[in-house]
């Protein structure tokens, strides 16, 4: 229903957009007067990421400033997600909360429902915020009872990337999208028989639950977030037997080698699952392309990714500078000059004016990604529903139990029946669990 409603909501939004905002037809003019406000404005943005998203965001700032020259900053980077949630529970009882809040798919809808973010459709109707030229597609996932509470920074998909110079070192072809686990397995033993050294590993780690249960084309939650998802407890079980399976023949990393990035860059492992905006960063410390494919299917030629927001920008209900906070979030959006900064490290733009405009300044690395996103985009596959509140206890429970198979301690099946009775009592508001 919900899917059904924001698709409603976008037809009377692409509509309204048609014939109500004359000036919404092109992306904005980069090179537009620097707006004259005497009022000074300071605007709190918090945002989570590594050390270049923090420079390259404060550059992006920086050139915001130029043209809006009464409005002052202050930044604050966190580490994780799970940062910004501890921030947002503290501030929200005394009204406190940042005006703009870098958010995810994880929360935002939470935080949408309590009010606690500002609806956007009037700032696209005053044509503050302009999104004349982003797919409907792209926004659907920032969407509750119509109202848009956030505008995605980029779009990302989960992906596998490969090390090409280990490929090319066992001489073996990299998968072809499409391809299965069972062909993913035929391709890790090869390796592993190709590649001696004894600290070599296939895949420097597996795919979440998440995806594996996307390519039984079902979902880890259901629509609602009040149970799981997947009705068929074998899905569970087989995620479990073929990681174990590999784990056991040395095809995948142990969890003791933590650090993933490294062995893929290293060359300690050819096979690495993330997602898509990450794999530049990696090419780059490699010093060589790293090729990005889609994750393996169940089915052959079967295409489980789908298009999702990296993260989005969501303005505070609470913020006393909705309006500039706004105009910030539109600058990231449409401007070509910030874009040109930015260069997709948070995903490939929305935008699809900006998105071609930087795709033609890339370097062949950066450019992997995008590939990989109109790829899918042809290929289209549903995405999740939101993650409910308490997904973070089920996530919990999940990896206590994982740890158990994979020591040996607990059968799959075993496991798969405790796990659903444990995460439907918490998913359903049962204490204790």
């Amino acid at each position: 229903m919900k899917r059904i409603l924001s698709y409603l909501f976008f037809m009377v939004f692409m509509i309204t957009i048609s014939f109500g905002s004359a000036g919404c037809s092109k992306v904005i003019d980069t090179h537009e007067n620097k707006v004259d406000n005497t009022e000074p404005v300071t605007l709190k943005l918090i945002l989570w990421g590594n050390d270049q998203r923090k420079e390259l965001t404060q550059k992006a700032i920086e050139l915001f400033q130029q043209k809006h020259s009464n409005v002052k900053f202050e930044t604050k980077m966190y580490s994780s997600t799970t940062d910004i949630k501890v921030n947002l529970a503290m501030n929200t009882a005394d009204e406190e909360i940042p005006d703009i809040i870098q958010t995810n798919y994880d929360f935002i809808h939470n935080y949408a429902l309590r009010d606690l973010f500002e609806p956007l459709n009037p700032y696209i109707d005053q044509n503050i915020l302009n999104l004349s030229d982003v797919d409907k597609l792209y926004l659907e996932d920032g969407i509750d009872n119509n109202q848009l509470y956030g505008v995605p920074l980029g779009i990302n998909a989960y992906c596998i990337a490969v090390n090409p110079l280990v490929f090319e070192k066992a001489g073996i072809d990299i998968p072809k999208l499409g391809y299965t686990y069972d062909e993913l397995y035929e391709v890790a033993k090869k390796l592993k028989t190709q590649i001696k050294d004894e600290d070599f590993y296939p895949l420097a780690n597996f795919v979440d639950f998440n995806t594996y249960v996307r390519s039984r084309e079902s979902t880890y939650f259901n629509s609602k977030g009040t149970a799981l998802g997947y009705e068929d407890d074998k899905i569970y079980e087989d995620y479990f037997k073929i990681q174990k399976k590999w784990l056991d023949e040395g095809l995948i990393a142990p969890d003791v080698l933590n650090d993933k990035n490294v062995l893929l860059t290293s060359g300690k492992s050819a096979i690495w699952w993330g997602v898509s905006n990450g794999v530049a960063g990696l090419s780059k410390t490699a010093k060589t392309v790293m090729k990005i494919i889609s994750v393996p299917s169940y089915t052959k030629g079967k295409i489980t990714s789908c298009v999702r927001p990296s993260m989005f920008f969501s303005v505070s209900a609470y913020s006393k500078h909705k309006k500039e906070a706004v105009e910030f979030i539109n600058f990231i959006t449409n401007d070509l000059d910030a874009n040109d900064i930015l260069k997709g490290e948070r995903g490939v733009p929305i935008s699809e004016k900006v998105s071609a405009s930087v795709e033609q300044k890339l370097s062949e690395a950066d450019k992997q990604q995008y590939l990989l996103m109109k790829y899918i985009k042809e290929n289209p596959s549903p995405s999740d529903p939101p993650t409910p509140n308490t997904s973070g206890n089920v996530n919990s429970l999940f990896a206590r139990l994982s740890t158990q198979i994979l020591k040996g301690e607990i059968t799959p099946e075993e496991s798969a029946k405790n796990f659903r009775t444990g995460a439907n009592k918490i998913l359903s508001g049962v204490k204790g669990e």
